[in-house]
């Protein structure tokens, strides 16, 4: 279906409507924003950005590509890091110039971040992405931890002026504003239109800056028991999310506990009660067998069970 909402069944019109998809979602949006001094918290000294702000030398690239494993994944040109170290004599000058060229200017050479799309053996289009890397690429975790870097100090700078109050777990303790989980993020802030209002202008001053973009639809508020209808609704209003009282669980556990730590977790000792009666079952099945036979023990005796096991016959 195009972007006319037309539904395409010809060939062309199929390739198209490929085309037109993935040329959008790889298309850089023009952001020129980025951000200021006051904006952010200062990580690291003076002299630590003197070093990162160096050029690149050859003898750091020539690591970089000593330090892959000989057969990881290639490149869009077929050659694994394997080729690359065994011609270095050969190609490290041309690779060395490659990697320092876009350091210091941002940009690749034509053809090296191009895409083809093949349709029975049949090329019918190709796109340069101006944004994104290729899926599965190593750079990209850190690439985020980068970008989401910048979200954090702009949290925390907005912490030291009063303008956001995170959550503390008992009194005295420090108060968490956010937490950081691959490419999750919980946000902890007063349930007042007023913080609600500054944790929303982040995330949007956020995107415009990164060029990433926050999907709300997935996003969702829980508020303590005590938060007032009102307040509650104020908050969903403001960052047009929904509001839920179970969050569920992430990466396997609870993400609300309460107060019944026991019943919270219960789940855990239960499964792993279940995996131990099971391997408990078959392995004694399993060694019983064996030591049978190992110190011959007389037939009659194959027709025992042990606990919760099969007859050892």
């Amino acid at each position: 279906m195009d972007p006319a909402g037309e539904w395409k069944e010809d060939k062309e019109g199929i390739r198209q409507v490929i085309l037109n998809y993935f040329s959008e979602l790889f298309h850089s949006s023009e952001n020129n924003e980025v951000l200021s001094e006051r904006e952010i918290v200062q990580q690291i000294s003076d002299e630590q950005n003197h070093s990162l702000m160096e050029p690149v030398t050859s003898e750091e690239v020539k690591l970089a590509v000593f330090v892959m494993h000989p057969d990881k994944s290639p490149g869009l040109d077929g050659l694994n890091p394997g080729v690359f170290q065994a011609y270095w004599k050969i190609i490290g000058e041309d690779v060395v110039k490659f990697c320092q060229h876009f350091v210091n200017t941002g940009e690749l050479p034509d053809g090296v971040n191009q895409t083809v799309f093949l349709q029975d053996e049949e090329v019918f289009g190709d796109i340069q992405p101006s944004r994104g890397i290729r899926q599965g690429d190593l750079i990209s975790p850190y690439l985020y931890i980068l970008c989401v870097e910048g979200l954090s100090s702009m949290i925390k700078r907005h912490e030291e002026v009063g303008l956001v109050h995170g959550c503390s777990i008992a009194r005295g303790a420090p108060a968490v504003s956010h937490l950081l989980f691959a490419d999750d993020c919980y946000l902890f802030f007063r349930a007042t239109l007023a913080e609600a209002s500054t944790m929303k202008n982040i995330l949007r001053r956020y995107e415009r800056v990164s060029g990433q973009t926050i999907n709300f639809g997935k996003s969702s508020v829980m508020s303590s028991p005590n938060t007032l209808p009102s307040s509650r609704k104020q908050v969903c209003d403001v960052l047009q999310v929904n509001e839920i009282s179970v969050p569920g669980n992430y990466l396997g556990l609870p993400m609300h506990i309460g107060k019944r730590k026991n019943n919270a977790f219960k789940f855990l000792s239960d499964r792993v009660s279940h995996k131990l009666q099971s391997w408990s079952n078959n392995c004694s099945a399993k060694a019983l067998k064996e030591l049978y036979r190992t110190l011959n023990i007389p037939s009659q005796l194959k027709g025992w069970k042990i606990d919760g096991g099969d007859p050892c016959a």
